[in-house]
C-alpha cells in the first residue's frame, strides 16, 4: 500500500467509523488531521516505509532526551520537541526552533504514527514509552491496488499531549483546508 491509499483509508476510519468531525490529508506538518466533535485535534503521521519510520522514531527519542542529537529535518525536530514540552516530558527549550510555533495552537491534542501491518512491530516499539498512540493499516483483499481494502485498527491510544481545544480562528483555517481539498477534487473530475 502506498502513502496516499492509506492516507484515504485514515480519512474513512476516521470520519465514518471514530464519527469525527473534520478529517483530511497534508494538514500544515500533518499527513491526516482530524478535529473530534468536544473540538480536540489529533494529528496522524502516516510510515510505508521503514527507513522513513526508524529515521522518524529517532527524532522522537531525541525529543524524550533519551536518543543522540542528529542532523534531523528542522520540521520534524520541532513536531516532537513541541509535542513533548506540552505534555511535559521535555524541558521547554527557548531557542530558534521552538520560538516558530505558538505553545499549544499547533501541538495536536494527541498524536498517532499509523503503519502498514509490515511495521507494527518497529512501531510498537517506538511509541512504547512515548505519549504517541499506534495505527496499524492491513491490506485485507487481494486484486488490482485500487480494489484492495484497508483495515485500520488503533492498537495503542495516544495520551493527551494538552487539554486545550482548537481555537474558533484555527477551527475556521480547518474548514477552509477542507473545502480547498474539495474543490480540488471536483477539477480534477
Amino acid at each position: 500500500m502506498n502513502s496516499w491509499q492509506a492516507k484515504r483509508a485514515l480519512v474513512h476510519f476516521l470520519l465514518w467509523e471514530q464519527r469525527r468531525t473534520l478529517a483530511m490529508t497534508e494538514f500544515r506538518y500533518a499527513d491526516v488531521f482530524a478535529v473530534t466533535k468536544a473540538m480536540f485535534t489529533e494529528e496522524i503521521e502516516v510510515k510505508v516505509d521503514k527507513g522513513d519510520l526508524r529515521r522518524e522514531l529517532e527524532v522522537v527519542s531525541w525529543a524524550l532526551g533519551i536518543g543522540p542529537e542528529k542532523a534531523f529535518a528542522p520540521n520534524k525536530r520541532i513536531k516532537h520537541q513541541r509535542n513533548m514540552e506540552a505534555v511535559g516530558k521535555r524541558e521547554v527549550q527557548r531557542n530558534s526552533f521552538s520560538m516558530v510555533w505558538p505553545k499549544f495552537e499547533d501541538v495536536p491534542n494527541r498524536f498517532y504514527f499509523a503503519v502498514t501491518s509490515e511495521l507494527e512491530d518497529l512501531g510498537r516499539r517506538g511509541v512504547r514509552d512515548t505519549p504517541y498512540g499506534l495505527i496499524v493499516l492491513t491490506q485485507t483483499e487481494e486484486g488490482p491496488p485500487e480494489k484492495k481494502r484497508i483495515r485500520v485498527e488503533m492498537v495503542k491510544s495516544a495520551e493527551n499531549l494538552h487539554k486545550n481545544k482548537t481555537l474558533p480562528d484555527s477551527l475556521v483555517h480547518h474548514m477552509r483546508k477542507v473545502c480547498l481539498e474539495n474543490l480540488t477534487l471536483m477539477e480534477k473530475l
